[in-house]
């Protein structure tokens, strides 16, 4: 089978895969992966010897690895799923609904913070990864039950002689910023895989899903980059809290979601929204129709979205209850401890629906009056009833429903495409250069074949040449801003950042970005300090405003430096003028109040430092998806020039473009790193003078004469001033205003540092994607030469002998190329949307 035969098999037998089930989508991938192999092998027989050697036989070498690769990952395909939402959502208690199992941690949203995993196994096992200065237990366990598993994570000392995992890593979390959370996988059976029909999911296939902490829950950037890569190519379910979407609290509610699905690195058509604690709901709310359509709309408003999400009401409690009691089987456990338990709980926990069910349904309240004082002796059939009306009462079947066809829709993208994405990837390689080849082989006599060699590499070496030129321009005017932007001028800056966004007009929105991480730091940071001061709070209330905002250590921090500078010294009644400090230096008890004044305002400017620092950073990685779509949308415009120098250069581009190293494939965004400095807050300093004032007075004597004729001489004395220079030590402590003031204005000098690390940034982006591709270029210029240098050799020796083979391929070659331009649906969902590798 020809490449052209083999990629439109894949086209015609993925694209029919709407009306496919899952497994059958996988099942049809593998059997086309299969004659994928076979049919390149065949290519390769038909001559070994120019397959083997030199960039093509690198070539096939990168192709048979990702052919391996992509066989084993369908073999064992992956699914993952992560729980993002809103504070005190029931992110935790879906989970456990899901998986059908009591292991993730509900006693507290704070438990959450970690990053658990939960994966299907037939048996038990717990895994928790050794992390930088983790006080809580690492290892490996395996054979532990649920109720061992569930102490693991989050047992209490008080109650259990030790912290769990999670306890453990909160309680020493406050003691420490940039503590690493942990990473915890259990590996159980679970509720999706056992009954596979609840998803359509195929035999064998790796279903795992993360319960992630919310933006509030972790406010570290190193963690909530760990987190990010974890939902990066998942299906997402986005939980927000029922209770909150109230007209006083729908704003706040809304903002918060857009927070965590940007910073999630969310893909919204990955996405299903949960509005979860519908039991909750009371006779005076709205009803529940008009609350969902109401706030499907703001979602879409809010995330820009072409249209209104899927939203799901759900009672994940009453969902959690029935499905943790029916057990890890297909049929309910039979009547035990565990059982009885979990469904008295329910009773109790969820008493308000089964009131709400009792009065409107017969049934229910027959059902009731008979089980529900011996649920230890429930019958199955009692069991399976209460399991069917829980999961309509609950929201389950209308979740399970959706989710299922969500997934199918999706399921090329979130399975399919990353086990062939690299093959065939590697086989668009494969065809270009075998085209190319196939195209010099068709060359008939040495000198023509001297004359392309000669051709091609004065083509790639002006096509060099102007690649070169754009770096070396790009580098001339890039420098020029960064000169302009450390100058810490602002018309100076200001120009700067219009030269950027001329260059590159999408930087304009990061003007909005960094807007957004100044806007955060006055509101969140700078304001409720300085109001604290001005309505003289508590301690503790500014430390829990800030804990919203900050880790535990940085509130913590800040608000002890507010503490003792407010009660020392800055008070209340000071607050909006300030203290000023005026001692002579020779006053030692004087100057050691100053001294004392003078380090603890110092304190509170450092210690605000290190919050802003701290909070900027974490608000540019919830940016960070935003950021990386800029920069990855420079450099694919600078591909486009690439390629249009490369289309306008090259004679043969139709024939040797997909031969020629794609760009694209250099395009990478780093993580920005931020400087130590970024925030220069001047801290209010003593300054020592002098001046020319009394010191003191002094006795004196003087001579003054008595008489007219005989005059006598006498001594008078007398008191006059003493003058001389005195020294002082000033000290003026700001007031509120001042502080917040200074403050403000170091976050401006701070957006200023952050343009510069911008540019240098893309600056580095720029130069590392355009000399890995010089490099590639380079290479396939050597390939060029390389293959016209064999045709030489074969037509000294072989004559014509070759042409007929390679002129088949070569036409072959062609509709394989028409073919692979056409090859999107390989990864397109059933409406439309998803990735294509070509």
């Amino acid at each position: 089978m020809t490449p052209a035969q083999i990629e439109a098999l894949f086209f015609s037998e993925l694209t029919r895969r709407i009306s496919m089930l899952p497994a059958q989508q996988i099942e049809a991938a593998k059997n086309v992966l299969i004659q994928l192999q076979e049919s390149v092998s065949k290519i390769i027989e038909c001559d070994p010897q120019s397959f083997y050697e030199g960039e093509m036989g690198n070539c096939v070498k990168r192709l048979k690895k990702a052919c391996d690769q992509s066989v084993q990952r369908l073999e064992k395909p992956s699914l993952r799923i992560s729980t993002i939402g809103t504070t005190s959502s029931g992110k935790s208690t879906l989970v456990n609904a899901i998986i059908g199992r009591r292991l993730a941690p509900m006693e507290a949203d704070e438990m959450s913070a970690g990053i658990l995993t939960f994966a299907h196994g037939e048996n038990s096992r717990m895994v928790v990864e050794k992390t930088e200065n983790a006080v809580w237990e690492t290892g490996e366990w395996t054979g532990l039950n649920d109720e061992q598993l569930y102490l693991k994570l989050g047992a209490v000392k008080e109650a259990h002689g030790n912290d769990g995992i999670m306890v453990a890593y909160h309680k020493e979390k406050k003691k420490r910023n940039n503590l690493e959370a942990p990473h915890v996988r259990i590996e159980t059976p679970i509720l999706p895989v056992i009954f596979s029909e609840l998803l359509n999911l195929p035999d064998g296939i790796q279903f795992e899903i993360s319960d992630l902490p919310g933006l509030k829950g972790d406010k570290d950037r190193q963690n909530l980059k760990v987190i990010q890569e974890k939902t990066k190519n998942t299906f997402s379910l986005v939980v927000m809290d029922y209770t909150q979407t109230d007209e006083s609290s729908r704003a706040s509610l809304l903002q918060e979601l857009k927070d965590v699905v940007e910073a999630m690195y969310g893909s919204t058509d990955a996405m299903i929204f949960l509005l979860n604690k519908i039991n909750l709901r009371t006779r005076d709310d709205q009803k529940l129709e008009y609350r969902y359509d109401k706030l499907k709309n703001e979602i879409a408003q809010q995330l820009n979205l072409s249209s209104a999400p899927d939203l799901l009401g759900i009672d994940a409690q009453l969902l959690y209850y029935v499905q943790c009691a029916w057990g890890p089987d297909k049929k309910p456990l039979p009547p035990n401890q565990q059982r009885t338990r979990l469904l008295e709980d329910c009773m109790d926990d969820c008493s308000k629906t089964f009131r709400q069910k009792k009065k409107e349904m017969p049934e229910v309240k027959k059902w009731l009056n008979n089980h529900e004082d011996n649920l230890e002796e429930l019958p199955d059939e009692g069991f399976q009833k209460l399991f069917q009306w829980a999961h309509i009462w609950s929201g389950g079947n209308d979740f399970w429903n959706t989710l299922r066809q969500r997934i199918s829709e999706r399921f090329p993208e979130l399975v399919i495409f990353p086990a062939l994405h690299e093959t065939l990837t590697a086989f668009k390689e494969f065809a270009g250069k075998t085209g190319e080849m196939a195209r010099i082989r068709k060359i008939e006599t040495k000198e023509l074949v001297e004359q392309e060699r000669n051709r091609i590499n004065e083509e790639m070496s002006i096509v060099l040449k102007q690649v070169e030129f754009r770096q070396q321009m790009f580098q001339v005017q890039i420098k020029s801003i960064i000169e302009d932007l450390k100058k810490n001028d602002t018309k100076a800056t200001n120009r700067a950042i219009d030269s950027l966004t001329k260059i590159f007009p999408a930087l304009g929105n990061l003007k909005s970005v960094i807007e957004d991480v100044g806007n955060d730091l006055l509101l969140n940071i700078i304001i409720p300090v300085r109001d604290a001061f001005k309505q003289g709070n508590s301690v503790y209330d500014l430390e829990s405003s800030l804990g919203s905002s900050l880790s535990a250590t940085n509130a913590r921090h800040v608000a002890q430096a507010y503490d003792y500078y407010s009660r020392k010294f800055l008070r209340m009644d000071l607050a909006d003028n300030g203290l000023s400090f005026k001692i002579k230096k020779d006053d030692a008890s004087g100057i050691k109040q100053l001294e004392k004044a003078e380090q603890l305002c110092i304190n509170l400017y450092q210690r605000m430092r290190e919050a802003l620092s701290a909070r900027s950073e974490f608000v540019l990685q919830t940016k960070s998806q935003k950021i990386e779509e800029i920069i990855v949308s420079i450099l694919l415009d600078e591909s486009r020039h690439i390629t249009e120098i490369i289309k306008n250069t090259l004679s043969s581009y139709k024939e040797a473009k997909n031969s020629l190293p794609d760009f694209d494939l250099f395009i990478q965004a780093k993580e920005i790193k931020l400087p130590d400095n970024l925030f220069s807050i001047p801290e209010p300093k003593h300054t020592d003078k002098s001046q020319w004032e009394k010191t003191g007075t002094e006795k004196y004597s003087y001579t003054y004469e008595t008489g007219t004729c005989f005059k006598d001489e006498h001594t008078g004395y007398a008191t006059r001033d003493k003058n001389g220079f005195v020294f002082y030590r000033d000290l003026k402590l700001p007031g509120a205003d001042a502080m917040g003031e200074q403050w403000l204005k170091g976050i401006d000098i701070a957006k200023d540092s952050l343009w510069e690390k911008l540019a240098e940034w893309i600056s580095n982006a720029f130069e590392g994607a355009l000399s890995q591709y010089s490099n590639a270029l380079i290479q396939s210029q050597k390939f060029f030469e390389e293959e016209c240098n064999k045709q030489i050799r074969i037509l000294e020796e072989q004559g014509n002998a070759e042409i007929e083979r390679w002129d088949n391929i070569s036409e072959l070659l062609k509709i394989a190329d028409s073919v692979h331009d056409e090859l999107k649906p390989l990864t397109i969902t059933t409406k439309g949307q998803g990735e294509s590798y070509a």
